[in-house]
């Protein structure tokens, strides 16, 4: 089995994300602008590139890139702030964030930009994230779950036996995907999203495949889910390690150094 561990490397790629919009236009990047190069070229900075669109909406719920001088405080206190402090603003970000539909970030999922569907995002989110199971540093199959799901809350993002209303395609083949009968592939697809897209990036779920670069069939829950659920700290150990100066001039710095 391979194992994907969570880790707390949003922690970096958000401060990496600031530092781009410093450089090359908060003020766009706080108002959702961000061109497909500036996209392409900040992604190669990134520890979790497929995570850069969460990363700018939980920014931007945030308040923290943009010009203004009123949320400057707020950017200095995130940067100051101990990296267990950072993951957790930023999970806790997501787990509120009405902004960020998960549906619509599903990658094998293809909507009508012009009449996406109009799910309550924080409500879908919640109670899916209720459903999971309770038990910490146990190993649960995501088809159970996704099973699980399907039995005990079919209609957990639509009106009841509503399945016809969305414009949604399959985002490889183009197939029109209405109907119950497509649950699986909408339905279903968006809470496999959910386990091994953000709960896995933002520290909350570690995750298994039969081999290295498999679909991850497994997941398991980590402390910190546990933890926001139950509005405690992250315990994310700190670590600090310092700079290192080099003979020649080069400086070396850790990954978990200090973010400001």
């Amino acid at each position: 089995m391979d194992v994907r561990a969570a880790d707390s490397a949003l922690v970096d790629d958000a401060v990496t994300v600031l530092a781009y919009a410093r450089s090359f236009g908060a003020s766009n990047l706080a108002r959702g602008g961000l061109a497909t190069a500036d996209a392409r070229r900040l992604r190669s900075f990134l520890r979790k590139p497929q995570a850069l669109p969460l990363v700018l909406e939980l920014l931007r719920a945030l308040h923290l890139p943009g010009d203004d001088p009123a949320h400057s405080q707020a950017l200095r206190g995130f940067l100051l702030a101990p990296r267990a402090a950072q993951l957790r603003q930023l999970a806790q970000a997501w787990l509120n964030c009405e902004q960020w539909n998960d549906l619509l970030q599903v990658p094998s999922l293809h909507f009508d930009s012009a009449a996406p569907p109009q799910t309550a995002a924080v409500q879908t989110r919640q109670l899916l994230l209720a459903l999971l199971p309770g038990a910490a540093d146990t190993w649960h199959s995501l088809n159970d779950f996704v099973a699980l799901v399907r039995s005990a809350a079919p209609d957990f993002q639509r009106a009841p036996g509503d399945y016809d209303a969305w414009y949604v395609r399959d985002a490889q083949t183009g197939a029109a995907l209405r109907g119950a009968a497509h649950w699986e592939q909408i339905d279903g697809a968006l809470v496999r999203f959910l386990v091994c897209g953000p709960l896995h990036w933002l520290g909350l779920a570690d995750l298994a495949g039969a081999e290295a670069n498999a679909p991850a069939s497994e997941f398991r829950l980590t402390p910190h889910f546990f933890t926001l659920m139950s509005a405690a700290e992250f315990p994310v150990p700190e670590n600090p390690q310092r700079l290192v100066l080099q003979s020649a001039g080069t400086i070396t710095v850790p990954v978990n150094a200090p973010r400001a």
